[in-house]
């Protein structure tokens, strides 16, 4: 339009950092090199962004070159300068009033093109926004406690503000430093305000830092780290309920606009709840734990000739007590008599059960001979007691002079026997769980404990995994059983229940009695 060999656009970033782009070069015209004509195209864009109106050349020198060129800023609807849209001639030139209408034109249409382009780039970030925060609040809601809240937090954050680094943070009550975590990296800093997470936590007021100058004058620190990066700007925002706070550092300049901090602050709030929902959970996984292990006996008899070892674990997914129980009882000079048992349900309610009948177990050892009378009692027990109805258990009477061991299942895991040989064997489980009605005939299993076996007591935590079949898990335990040696019942207790891995849904109770 304008019969010239080069045009060029400038635009201006929200930082105020000019990026020029050449878009026609006449290859044909002396130096029609594309890296020199950007280079006169930056010179006159920063001549044109200092001047208010057209900036006109006529016989101009840049680099031995001669140039003639029009040139004018771009101003958005807002009265901002976003850009520079400009032309170049390679030769003395008088420019007419035709040339500086159409340039008024071109200047017109570049505008529009960089709104409309601007509006689709703010459209597309604020719903890649939108859809990083609900991210950001599903991870968060599905976490299990303080620390993988911390981690999800600083990983996810970090990009969704298109930050070098972010960092969580939380006052460790116990030393008042704050702890952090960057991604799956931890670390500790002292709490004062010498740093932006410290200014935040001690004062409850966001931090935003611009520039290596503003950053190194108020947090010196701050002003070169992580690895020698210097950050070009810095933010840190307090959770609403203070003792936390989320920081972020960038390596490229960043203007905290109204839009920018409202999702600093939107992260801030979701860190907060977090840790909040967090920190009750782990509040109540804690005097769950505490009341559950209450009901369960604190020091297991010591039974002649044998050692044992036990234990119980709270499933990694469950905050409420449960149902799980055990013990063992002397029943006389040369017998005693292991119980262990599964309560239906969760919650206090079922602990209380479990309580119950843990206890009526114990009294039914101390007054009845018979394993069988021990096991039919306790199913009329759990007829008649809320919430026992469909209980499982096994009751096992062992003499230490001979190794004599007999068994009772009312369906509950299978026993296993583990033979100094290495084999483990599976016992029957007996008949089914307690409470159904009268008259139910339950068969009696007997063996003998040679000197290094072992019998096995176990609830349905240690061996069942969501989407898999009983059997899958029965087999991995009797491998892991299997897997270990004759000698210290605890050391090898604690051998399997490693080899299985925690449980995910589910309480585990284990009672291992090795002759």
């Amino acid at each position: 339009m304008l019969c010239v060999p080069i045009s060029f656009v400038t635009i201006v970033d929200a930082a105020g950092e000019p990026t020029t782009h050449v878009l026609s070069v006449d290859e044909d015209s002396e130096n029609g090199r594309e890296d020199d004509c950007k280079s006169l195209s930056e010179a006159i864009a920063e001549s044109a962004l200092a001047v208010d109106g057209v900036l006109e050349v006529r016989d101009g020198r840049h680099d031995a070159t001669t140039y003639a060129c029009l040139a004018a800023r771009l101003v958005d609807i807002g009265d901002e300068v976003c850009g520079v849209f400009g032309v170049i001639d390679r030769r003395t030139r008088d420019w007419t009033e035709h040339d500086r209408e159409t340039l008024s034109d071109l200047c017109g249409f570049a505008i529009a093109e960089i709104e409309r382009r601007h509006a689709m780039r703010l459209k597309f970030a604020q719903d890649h926004s939108t859809e990083q925060l609900f991210h950001l609040a599903k991870a968060l809601t599905a976490a299990a406690g303080i620390d993988q809240i911390m981690q999800r937090t600083s990983r996810i954050a970090g990009d969704l503000v298109g930050a070098s680094l972010a960092h969580a943070a939380i006052v460790d009550p116990e030393t008042g430093d704050l702890k952090l975590h960057s991604g799956n990296r931890s670390d500790r800093l002292r709490l004062d305000e010498s740093t932006p997470l410290g200014s935040a936590v001690l004062t409850g007021v966001p931090v935003l830092m611009s520039g290596p100058r503003e950053i190194s004058a108020n947090f010196p620190l701050e002003a070169n780290h992580a690895a020698g990066t210097e950050f070009q700007a810095l933010a840190a925002y307090p959770t609403r309920r203070g003792h936390a706070a989320i920081g972020f550092g960038w390596s490229h300049p960043v203007i905290f606009t109204d839009a920018l901090q409202r999702t600093l602050a939107t992260v801030a709030e979701l860190f907060g709840l977090g840790l909040e929902r967090a920190s009750a959970s782990d509040r109540d996984r804690s005097v769950a734990e505490r009341l559950q292990r209450s009901l369960l006996p604190g020091v297991l008899p010591l039974v002649p000739g044998a050692q044992t070892a036990a234990m119980y674990e709270a499933g990694a997914a469950n905050l409420d007590v449960g149902g799980d129980w055990y013990d063992i009882v002397s029943a006389g000079p040369d017998r005693y008599v292991i119980g262990i048992g599964d309560v239906v349900g969760r919650g206090l309610h079922a602990a209380v059960t479990m309580g119950e009948l843990r206890h009526a177990f114990a009294a039914l050892v101390s007054r009845t001979d018979s394993l069988g009378a021990i096991v039919e009692n306790l199913d009329r027990f759990a007829q008649n007691v809320e919430g026992a109805r469909l209980s499982t258990m096994v009751a096992a009477s062992y003499e230490p002079s001979t190794g004599d061991l007999e068994l009772i299942s009312a369906g509950h895991m299978p026993p296993m026997v583990h033979r100094l040989d290495g084999t483990v064997t599976q016992l029957p489980n007996g008949g089914p769980p307690l409470g159904l009605g009268e008259h139910i005939v339950r068969s009696t299993t007997k063996t003998t404990l040679a000197a290094g076996d072992s019998l096995w007591l176990y609830t349905d935590g240690l061996v069942e995994r969501r989407g898999e079949s009983v059997d899958v898990g029965l087999g991995r335990l009797r491998d892991a059983i299997q897997g270990t040696r004759a000698g210290e019942s605890g050391a090898a207790l604690r051998d399997v229940y490693q080899a299985l891995g925690r449980p995910i849904l589910d309480d585990v109770a284990v009672v291992v009695l090795m002759r």
